[in-house]
């Protein structure tokens, strides 16, 4: 109840196991597939993203995005579990769609309410990635269509659904 209602959640200080990380998650739902990421040892639902001081790439999924939505069935939440985080920067920001759709004027929402759009694993190609990945992460992951405004299975508000995958619209 507490996350449909505030949308996300947060447990500071939990010292979970990896165990008990993965319960945690099955209580929320099922486990997700990430394509880009190789799963920890032993614990093929849990990746580790880590970073070092003198890494200078971009960071992984800095762009705004929701996760995974290039899959034909999204994941319905994201589990995160900090166990690191430097004195700047590392921090992971939400946006709240609901209240995106919400602020839209009434002819937008009017002008979306039946309005699909594709969503594109293609633009999170890193540039150093070889085209045989490219092209197998494509046929695994064929662009899916959602809906532009989607509905809440629990409390029934629209959300507007359009993130850094959301390539167009497609009616």
């Amino acid at each position: 109840a507490a996350w449909a209602a505030h949308g996300v959640l947060a447990f500071p200080d939990q010292p979970l196991s990896l165990e008990q990380q993965e319960a945690f998650t099955l209580a929320l739902g099922n486990f997700g597939e990430d394509p880009f990421v190789k799963p920890m040892a032993g614990h093929a639902h849990i990746l580790e993203l880590r970073r070092e001081p003198h890494e200078t790439a971009p960071n992984f999924g800095s762009g705004w995005h929701s996760d995974w939505s290039f899959q034909a069935t999204p994941p319905a939440a994201t589990i995160l579990h900090a166990k690191v985080i430097p004195p700047v920067g590392g921090d992971t920001m939400w946006a709240n769609m609901v209240l995106a759709y919400e602020r839209l004027p009434q002819t937008v929402k009017e002008q979306i309410a039946d309005l699909r759009a594709r969503h594109s694993i293609e633009f999170s190609f890193g540039a150093a990635m070889p085209m045989e990945k490219r092209l197998a992460l494509k046929e695994r992951f064929p662009d899916p269509e959602h809906p532009v405004v989607r509905t809440h299975k629990d409390t029934g508000e629209k959300i507007l659904y359009v993130n850094g995958f959301t390539t167009h619209f497609t009616n």
